[in-house]
């Protein structure tokens, strides 16, 4: 549980290993930059961006002026897939569309109403 045993498993590319060592690491002591970095690094080569940015934000928090943080999180982030908005609005429970055509027809019949009472006056 050292990040020397985590660097070895790294060299040997188990990233795995190496994230569980780094983990245990954090775990113990989450005051240390190193690990979160290193942890960060093997969830990115692990394909799981968004835990690694989460770990490379706690290494810049700990050392905001460390360079190779900041880019590990800059070269991590430009692989999280952006949300597509249409995607996510089509996410939404199917009550909240009835709802809100429920809205819109009520405005529709206010609107209608209005106008039919401005026509007959």
């Amino acid at each position: 549980m050292t990040v020397r045993d985590g660097m070895e498993w790294y060299r040997a590319c188990d990233y795995a290993k190496a994230a569980e060592e780094f983990f245990q690491v954090v775990d113990e002591d989450n005051t240390n930059p190193k690990a979160w970095n290193a942890l960060g690094i093997c969830l990115n080569k692990l394909g799981q961006y968004q835990n690694a940015d989460t770990c490379f934000e706690k290494a810049l928090l700990l050392d905001p002026t460390n360079k190779t943080f900041t880019k590990n999180r800059i070269m991590n982030g430009s692989k999280i897939p952006k949300p597509n908005p249409i995607l996510s609005a089509l996410s939404r429970p199917w009550w909240q569309y009835v709802i809100a055509a429920f809205f819109l027809l009520f405005i529709v019949l206010i609107i209608v109403s209005a106008l039919s009472g401005i026509r007959s006056g």
